[in-house]
Parts: structure tokens; sequence; C-alpha cells
């Protein structure tokens, strides 16, 4: 295959993929400390740092809003042409980044997360027009998410695809299978939510399954993973339901490796997500790798899983306590059938199992 120069913005999570495939890739990131991030190969990392840090709502408002958008733009201009740039994440500042994109590529491939459509604002949402009208491709990781994308813009039908994608902890786990290590085996692990945004309602499922885990036979543990896009107020509020209920919980609030999120997965007994939207999170699906009991809203576009033939269990808020508390009951049972969840996981959501479809998203 000859060389492809493309750029991978905002995460360099396929960039390994690429590379070893003949592509000749750079990237392009930001994150909490730096808003400008530009690697390429054989030549020295290009990054700006934003130095203005503070609690004071009126300071984060102007390094996010004003002072980010305003550099990055600026040093965008600066990146070499390439033949594709792919954008993981329809970040609103974007859409005022397009013509200088459009001065760079000729092909703009634009990956979409749940939260990028469910969650913006009809403002945003309106701005989004300007990058969607731009780009070549569209990339959806569910067919639910595309079909509601289009169906709200009466638009876009022709540009969207779906991709799966390989899943990073999936490889992890394939990789570590005889490293990762089961802990506190006298309890039973359930696993709330996968970040700390208050979309997931931590609150509200640990106090409507309190009453399950004061009556359970067998100890009961929460495992609360908030290492992302969790606001430090929500958090607090959280610890102190959980405290104030007297549940043993471990809580995960710093940046983790790879193997210690597969840690997690695979110590997981059961996992529960009712989050008010989602995008169907390849996050679930290393649960359900691990051999994890998964309950997941029925609001939720989770659907697809049965196309695999899934085991799981859909539920409600009005339902969720007598959900979990049946699981209980049954458990061996329950885990026993989740066991099958494993196989069909690892040999369909792997890097090598989705090789085909990571390539042709530049096709």
């Amino acid at each position: 295959m000859t060389n492809y120069k493309g750029m991978w913005p905002f995460s360099n999570k396929l960039l390994e993929v690429y590379d070893e495939n003949g592509y000749d890739t750079d990237l392009l990131d930001y994150n909490d400390d730096y808003y400008f991030i530009y690697r390429q190969k054989n030549q020295p990392e290009i990054s700006k740092k934003i130095k203005i840090k503070s609690d004071l709502r009126i300071i984060k408002i102007i390094r996010n809003r004003i002072l980010f958008p305003y550099y990055f733009k600026q040093n965008l201009k600066k990146i070499e042409s390439y033949q594709a740039i792919i954008i993981l994440y329809h970040n609103n500042f974007l859409n005022n980044c397009v013509k200088i994109l459009l001065q760079k590529t000729k092909k703009i491939i634009l990956i979409y997360a749940g939260s990028d459509f469910y969650r913006a604002t009809k403002c945003e949402l309106r701005n989004n027009k300007l990058l969607l009208n731009a780009c070549s491709k569209i990339v959806f990781t569910n067919e639910g998410m595309a079909n509601d994308l289009t169906r709200y813009y009466n638009d876009y039908f022709s540009k969207f695809t779906i991709n799966h994608f390989g899943l990073n902890i999936i490889d992890c786990l394939i990789a570590n299978s005889h490293k990762i290590q089961l802990t506190d085996k006298d309890s039973i692990k359930i696993t709330i939510g996968y970040n700390g945004a208050s979309g997931q309602q931590h609150i509200k499922i640990i106090e409507l399954i309190n009453f399950v885990i004061q009556k359970a036979d067998t100890k009961i543990k929460l495992i609360i993973p908030l290492t992302y896009a969790g606001e430090k107020k929500y958090v607090e509020e959280i610890k102190k339901v959980v405290s104030n209920l007297n549940i043993d919980a471990v809580f995960y609030e710093r940046k983790l490796s790879e193997f210690e999120i597969a840690e997690i997965r695979k110590n997981s007994d059961i996992v529960i997500n009712m989050q008010v939207s989602d995008q169907a999170s390849g996050s679930l699906i290393e649960y359900l790798a691990t051999g994890s009991i998964m309950i997941v809203a029925d609001w939720l576009p989770y659907s697809f899983w049965d196309d695999y033939e899934f085991y799981y269990h859909k539920t409600n808020f009005e339902n969720l306590g007598n959900t979990l508390n049946e699981i209980l009951l049954n458990y061996l049972e329950e885990k026993e059938r989740s066991k099958k969840n494993m196989n069909i996981a690892l040999n369909n959501f792997s890097s090598k199992a989705r090789l085909k479809e990571i390539l042709s998203i530049v096709e």
C-alpha cells in the first residue's frame, strides 16, 4: 500500500493502527493543559500551553470559550496540508475552523460521538451544520444515531457510514488475560456508569438500588469511575450520598492507564448504565468482554447488541431495583449466562477484528 498522508486530530487511539498499515499519519490533539499539540514523524513536537488556571467561573469561561478557540485557530493555520483530516468529536469551536480545514485538505472525515448530537444545545446544533456541510464523510458507531442525526437535519444521508472500530481495552484484555488479577473476591462488585458526568445519573441509580444493597445476603461493593467529564461539585455530591447511605464504594478519579481500565472491567461483576443519552458506548462492550452482568436503560440505543446475541438486561428506573434484586437472587446462573458475551465481544470488537472497517474510513 502506498503511503497515505493523513492527520488524526484530537485523539491518538488509531494512530498506531494506521501507521502499521502503510499510512503516514500525524496527530493534532489538545487536552486540559495544552490547547495545541502537533506531532509529526521525525519532527519536534509543537505544543502550546494555556497558563491561566483558576477555579473562578469567569476565568474558566474566558479560558475555555475565548482564549482556547482563538489560539487553536491561529496555530491550525500553521499545519501542513493533508490528503485527509479525520476529526474525532464535533466540538462546537471547530465550526469556526472550517475555512482553514478546507485549505488544508479536500477530504474532512468527521467521527461523531453521542454527546456531540444528543447533548448539544439548539444553537450548537444549528452551528454544527458548518462542519457537517464541509465533510466528505460522517462516521457513526451505530445506525440509531446516524438515523437520528440525518432525520433531525433532513440531510447528510449520502455522507454517513457505520463503523464500530476496534476497542483498545479489548485489545488490552486479550494481551494481558493472564496478568489481570481479580480482587476482593468476597464481595459482588457493581459498577455505576463509566464517567463522572451528571448525565450518568449516578445518584439516582444509587438511591434506587440502596434497598437491594442493604438487604442483600452477600457483601456489595460499588465501583464508580469518575476519571473524566465530571464537575467537582457533582463528584462530591455522589460521595456524600454514598457516605450517608453507608455503602461500601471505591471511586476512581485520576486518569488511568489502559491496563488499569482493563482491571476495572475484569473486576466488575455487575454493570449498570442508566444515563440520559448514549451513542452505544464501547466501554460497555469492554465489560461484556469480561463476562460482567449488564443492565442498561431501555431508552438507550443498545438494540444492535441483539444482532450479536449478547445476553443483557434492559430496564427503566421504575424497575431497576427489582431487576437488580432478581439478578442477585439468581447470581450464579446470571454469571454463567453472561459468560457467552465474552467470546462474542472479543471476536467482534478487537482492533484486529475491525481492521478493514478502520482502514475504510479514509477510502
